[in-house]
């Protein structure tokens, strides 16, 4: 079983009108939700709209808005609430700045009461850039999820033997890249199971994020994996031709054909 799962969900209308007409189209099962970017009321109504499109919460912490003002996290954010654009300084300044540290705990607490307050159904948590399996925001994430019922926290972990398998020619920094991220989440499934979320084998998509392609959709589908996994996109977004592929004639028919839930898909998709 693989669920279809678009992050950015708020980021911007074309985003947002994108994850609608996929979710209708019949491929994708969930949306992550960014809570202070301009258009996520836009992305709030459209849900109660879709009632079936499960929605999560896209944790920001960089390249992206915060929900509390600058007021109150200077040491993150700018006047107009923006956060810094590059992962790695920030995941540096996280770490080793005891301050912002702190003010970053605020506004992840906030993002969720602000998700909250949206009155929708809280089915996830994953991260922008992946940056919710930070040591200093993980925790949190955990807390809070568990707090408001989400069933999954996303563990960025691709199985790299059947990445391989999609791929014509090897690709040393895609496949590098992912052993960096193996590194990077020791540990958090072994927390998450302790504290009952459910976990997916693998996600995939995160080593051919600006490189998704009808190709590697198909030859996932086609592999009738056994196990239970997470496919993410990002449609709408100007970089890319994930809502094409979302759309595909080829992609919604397997897709569809697969609509025989499990026990497992049926409860987290329906």
């Amino acid at each position: 079983m693989i669920i279809f799962n678009a992050d950015d969900f708020g980021a911007s209308s074309a985003v947002n009108q994108a994850v609608v007409k996929a979710h209708q189209a019949g491929t994708l099962h969930s949306a992550s939700l960014m809570v202070g970017e301009d258009f996520t009321q836009e992305a709030v109504d459209l849900a109660r709209k879709n009632p079936s499109l499960k929605i999560g919460l896209h944790l920001t912490a960089v390249d992206g808005k915060s929900v509390l003002p600058f007021s109150e996290i200077p040491l993150l954010v700018d006047q107009q609430r923006n956060f810094p654009k590059n992962p790695a300084s920030a995941w540096i300044k996280y770490l080793f700045n005891p301050e912002a540290a702190r003010q970053l705990k605020r506004e992840i607490t906030a993002q969720f009461e602000a998700f909250q307050k949206t009155g929708l159904k809280l089915s996830h948590v994953d991260g922008h850039h992946h940056l919710h399996i930070h040591p200093k925001i993980f925790n949190t994430a955990v807390q809070e999820g568990k707090k408001q019922g989400a069933q999954w926290i996303r563990v960025p972990k691709e199985d790299l033997r059947i990445w391989e398998k999609t791929q014509a020619q090897k690709q040393f920094l895609k496949n590098l890249h992912g052993k960096i991220y193996y590194w990077l989440t020791r540990g958090m499934a072994e927390k998450l199971k302790r504290e009952n979320f459910f976990l997916f084998d693998s996600v995939f998509g995160i080593l051919e994020t600006f490189s998704m392609s009808k190709e590697y959709v198909l030859s996932l589908l086609a592999m009738n994996l056994n196990g239970n996994y997470e496919l993410y996109f990002h449609p709408g977004a100007d970089w890319n031709k994930d809502l094409e592929i979302l759309l595909d004639p080829d992609i919604v028919k397997m897709v569809t054909q697969k609509a025989n839930l499990s026990e497992v898909e049926t409860k987290l998709t329906s």
